[in-house]
């Protein structure tokens, strides 16, 4: 079934490159939320099985696998005209395929679901499904449909007094805002900061944290950026071991590579930190058996030290990184290790296995 779904989905290979990358990498630390939280563990039945399936896979860092279960559940909702049951099902499906990559179809499934929540008048639902839709449309490049759709999930918030909801939709506005140059991202940031730390989430005052700090390196204000970023990966650090915590600590890294770049900047210390941050995430990931992000700590550190010159070192991890991403069916993670391991071959001198790597990534 896994087979099946990763060939009708295809290759999808995103080439997101620059700031927009940074944006993408933040959006995917916060959690899902569709209209409703976790599957009740008490819940019995075939569809109540399926969601907790896909909820397990989702939080190890398998996406596709989460994709099959919760596409089974929709199924099953669907026959049995279960429109709560359909709404959940689908807004679940939506958080896959998004973490996959496959924006377009996250959008269908957001909009469908917003549909049948707005004909059941469930104005709470319809409101947090408009949320992720922004975030959704944002990914795909639809920035002012992003805005319309965040704005009113916020406009909603502030009326029913949702402070959980408010504080993450704020972190989502202010990623559109930041990643337009627009005014008002680092208001937004730190409402969202505030807000999450009233409603007790600690995960998402973290990700504001990291956003605000990568917004301000953007803008070129590096010192309060880095000021900020450390306060980030405090919080991260604080967190109990998580995809999520993993995440953030690759997050930070790939802002400290970002810094190296900037001309007053102390390379070789930037570069001790940031090896430490993805031995740091590797370690985590390792320990919670979240082969993704393992993958990507792996790949990441390679690519620092491709940049570095340090070839054979990058050549062992990105292989590393390679192995792991295809353990669990991540074309999306894959594609960027086969590109990497063509740029070391070819720096090496070895052109055949370059032509090799680069027609696999294409393909």
């Amino acid at each position: 079934m896994i087979l099946r779904l990763a060939r009708r989905l295809g290759p999808r290979r995103p080439r997101i490159s620059g700031a927009h990358s940074l944006w993408a990498f933040a959006f995917l630390l916060v959690a899902p939320y569709a209209g409703a939280q976790s599957t009740d563990p008490s819940a019995g039945g075939a569809y109540a099985d399926a969601m907790r399936a896909g909820d397990a896979y989702y939080q190890r860092g398998q996406p596709v696998r989460a994709l099959s279960e919760w596409s089974r559940a929709y199924e099953m909702a669907k026959q049995a005209q279960g429109n709560d049951r359909v709404v959940d099902a689908l807004a679940r499906r939506a958080e896959a395929y998004a973490a996959l990559g496959y924006y377009k179809n996250a959008a269908e499934d957001l909009s469908t679901a917003i549909d049948a929540a707005e004909h059941a008048g469930d104005a709470a639902t319809k409101a947090r499904l408009q949320g992720r839709l922004g975030n959704v449309l944002f990914l795909s490049g639809d920035a002012e449909r992003s805005e319309r759709e965040l704005r009113a999930c916020l406009s909603y918030a502030r009326n029913a007094g949702e402070i959980p909801l408010q504080a993450r939709t704020l972190n989502d506005l202010g990623n559109l805002l930041a990643s337009r140059g627009a005014t008002g991202a680092q208001e937004a940031y730190v409402e969202s900061v505030s807000l999450a730390r009233e409603a007790g989430d600690r995960v998402l005052a973290a990700t504001a944290l990291l956003n605000r700090a990568r917004n301000l390196i953007e803008q070129g204000e590096n010192t309060a950026g880095g000021e900020q970023l450390d306060e980030a990966l405090a919080a991260f650090r604080a967190l109990d071991d998580s995809s999520l915590k993993a995440a953030g600590l690759l997050g930070a890294a790939r802002l400290l590579t970002r810094l190296a770049e900037t001309p007053a900047a102390d390379r070789s210390s930037l570069d001790m930190r940031t090896n430490a941050l993805y031995t740091e995430a590797e370690d985590v990931a390792r320990r919670i058996g979240d082969a993704r992000a393992l993958s990507y700590a792996l790949g990441y550190r390679g690519e620092l030290y491709e940049q570095r010159g340090r070839r054979e070192d990058a050549l062992a991890l990105t292989r590393q990184a390679l192995f792991e991403s295809q353990q669990v069916d991540a074309p999306e993670i894959t594609y960027l290790w086969q590109w990497q391991l063509a740029r070391l071959h070819k720096a090496v001198n070895e052109p055949e296995l370059a032509l090799a790597d680069y027609r696999e990534a294409a393909f």
